[in-house]
């Protein structure tokens, strides 16, 4: 008996892996791209080893190194309660460049997809700016509006990820049968060993909440796993 037949069905009936990386796991390009590497070995393992109910869920912290993107966000927050306008932008900015010049470097041959990616970053910026306003304006910086603009380095990061994971699996696909591999994808047990669906997920669309549960509400769970389904069906038929 292994390890894995002790496991618990989880979501849809399967048995899921849950990975776990940090800002500085993802702090810049060459970081993302041991992170896809790591993520591609572990799913290689598992195609060989394990059952094919057995899924891989990846949860990515904001950008580390120096500086953090979380920190820059809060900074921002901080500055806006105490109406410092220019030092807001001077930080909102060094976090659109930070991201910025990942993109380059990971997607340099796929300008479509970095100019998308970035559209995603620079929206997220501008509703940041939004919050902010309220925030210069009321001179009040309050631990929920800090957890939202900081939470979006968080799904900045889960987007550029996707986007690169689905990038090097379309590419293993090419590379074993030629170009006409993404129109025309055949099922057989060495494409579907090569080629995965990567799909993002934004917990906020999926976990349904019961406030009046506890006090600090309970998850809903088969409200919540129909959500996430339906979700996966969607981000599927895009790909």
């Amino acid at each position: 008996m292994s390890f894995y037949d002790d496991l618990l069905p989880g979501l849809g009936g399967h048995c899921w892996k849950v990975h776990k990386f940090g800002g500085t796991s993802v702090a810049n390009a060459n970081c993302f791209l041991q992170v896809a590497k790591i993520i591609e070995d572990q799913l290689d393992v598992d195609k060989d080893v394990l059952s094919e109910s057995i899924n891989l869920a990846v949860v990515v912290s904001a950008m580390g190194g120096k500086p953090k993107v979380t920190d820059l966000l809060l900074a921002a927050v901080r500055y806006a309660s105490t109406r410092e306008h220019d030092k807001v932008e001077e930080f909102l900015g060094v976090v659109l460049k930070k991201h910025e010049e990942c993109l380059k470097l990971l997607f340099h041959q796929e300008c479509g997809e970095q100019e998308r990616l970035l559209k995603i970053i620079e929206g997220g910026l501008d509703d940041i700016r939004d919050i902010l306003k309220t925030v210069s304006l009321m001179k009040w910086q309050a631990e929920r509006i800090s957890e939202v603009v900081s939470g979006y380095g968080e799904l900045w990061s889960s987007q550029i990820l996707t986007a690169l994971l689905r990038l090097r699996s379309n590419q293993r696909l090419i590379q074993k049968f030629g170009n006409d591999s993404m129109s025309n994808l055949v099922e057989t047990s060495t494409a579907s060993h090569i080629h995965h669906k990567f799909v993002y997920v934004d917990a906020r669309r999926v976990i349904t909440i019961d406030e009046e549960a506890i006090k600090d509400g309970a998850v809903v769970w088969d409200i919540s796993e129909e959500k996430l389904l339906q979700l996966f069906e969607e981000e599927e038929a895009k790909l």
